[in-house]
């Protein structure tokens, strides 16, 4: 039973002392790095190069360079991706008063919303640009033509605000009910 024992004990520690310790190829002076060849002389940055600790990434080492870290050839990817073609337009979602939005940023940065009706008789679209959190343009593009420029101080919100405020703004009176239609009234019961 003993000898079980011992024989348990030391493979346990065989073990243990074998985890903990490195492959001889990590800790091994690379040949073709300058760097690695002096262990105790200061390197091109200043700083003294201590014993090889592979966990530290070096620039000159080949395992470690940026082919072969995924980490930095992800950022690379990233950083390399640039814009080809027209810039594809935002999407439209559905606003009150039979109306779409869409709200996109432009190359300043800047949130550049547009809402575009579908059937009011008088208003085409309005786009309004956020210049800062408390500033803001607008713009009202009417079905005649005409186009009104404001300082939009009016308008907190461009999803939620009415075309009678909108048409208040251009300083045009609401459209009145064809006459071919009539108004229907409710009944009540």
């Amino acid at each position: 039973m003993k000898r079980v024992s011992l024989l348990f004990l030391s493979l346990v520690l065989v073990v243990a002392f074998s985890a903990c310790g490195s492959s001889p190829e990590i800790n091994a002076p690379d040949k073709k790095s300058p760097s690695s060849a002096n262990a105790t002389t200061p390197t091109d940055t200043g700083r003294p190069n201590a014993l090889d600790n592979s966990s530290v990434p070096n620039p000159v080492d080949e395992t470690n360079s940026q082919t072969g870290n995924s980490m930095l050839n992800r950022r690379r990817k990233l950083e390399s991706v640039q814009q080809t073609g027209p810039i594809p337009p935002a999407p439209m979602r559905p606003a009150p008063e039979n109306s779409e939005i869409s709200t996109t940023m432009n190359a300043s940065g800047q949130v550049f919303e547009t809402r575009v009706f579908k059937e009011n008789p008088q208003l085409a679209k309005v786009e309004m640009l956020w210049i800062s959190p408390t500033d803001k343009k607008v713009k009202i593009y009417l079905k005649s033509g005409k186009i009104v420029q404001d300082s939009g101080e009016r308008i907190d919100n461009l999803t939620t605000v009415s075309t009678s405020v909108l048409l208040e703004i251009a300083g045009v009176k609401p459209a009145q009910p064809k006459a071919d239609q009539p108004q229907r009234k409710k009944k009540i019961q």
